[in-house]
């Protein structure tokens, strides 16, 4: 594996959306185009992920939220189950 080149799954889709701490629906989420880190009380991450691997295996992804200088604000780590369905999307989802 490379930062560029993952031979198990590609990101799908990546969405960044402000919440409470509970989230009823997140179908009816509006994701955030810019921030403000005035209004934001917590920050969620709505990932889709399309598996490559014809053998199941355990995804670990790690996502760093960092400020406008590159620090680290935040951190969330996501443990997936993946089974061996090539094209299978796979809906994450972490807050």
């Amino acid at each position: 594996m490379t930062p560029y080149k993952n031979p198990y799954f590609e990101v799908f889709d990546v969405r960044l959306f402000n919440g409470e701490n509970f989230i009823e629906n997140i179908e009816e989420i509006i994701p955030l185009k810019i921030f403000d880190k005035n209004k934001i009380c917590y920050l969620y991450t709505d990932l889709f992920i399309k598996n490559k691997s014809a053998t199941p295996y355990h995804a670990e992804i790690v996502l760093l939220y960092l400020d406008v200088n590159g620090f680290i604000k935040g951190k969330a780590t996501l443990i997936e189950y993946i089974n061996a369905n090539v094209g299978e999307i796979y809906h994450l989802f972490s807050g």
